[in-house]
């Protein structure tokens, strides 16, 4: 869930395999190594929405690497794909190339 909407639904033994919604990866990669600690943490960039201060679009657009602008004027409709459902126009992708490439 991300400001009070669903984004993402997966099987938890698919979780870091298949996941397709950019805040679930970005939450993902943002653990904490247990093997190495002076790994540097990451953050997701931004400040976290309350569901109160949901945009238009998708509740994720400004934090999210792969923003177009579809998903700051429409809100994304869930869509199954690889396993999961997730709520973005552009599941899976992981870099604003791919994005134009799957528009």
């Amino acid at each position: 869930m991300y400001a009070g909407t669903t984004v993402e639904e997966l099987a938890a033994d698919r979780l870091w395999t298949s996941a397709a919604h950019p805040y679930t990866r970005a939450l993902l990669s943002s653990r904490p190594s247990l093997d190495d600690a002076d790994a540097e943490l990451r953050a997701i960039a931004g400040r976290p929405l309350s569901g109160f201060e949901a945009p238009e679009g998708c509740a994720f657009s400004d934090r999210c690497p792969n923003v177009r602008d579809l998903c700051r004027s429409d809100r994304p409709r869930p869509v199954s794909a690889g396993g999961s459902t997730a709520a973005c126009h552009f599941p899976h992708t992981h870099s604003p190339e791919e994005a134009d490439s799957h528009a």
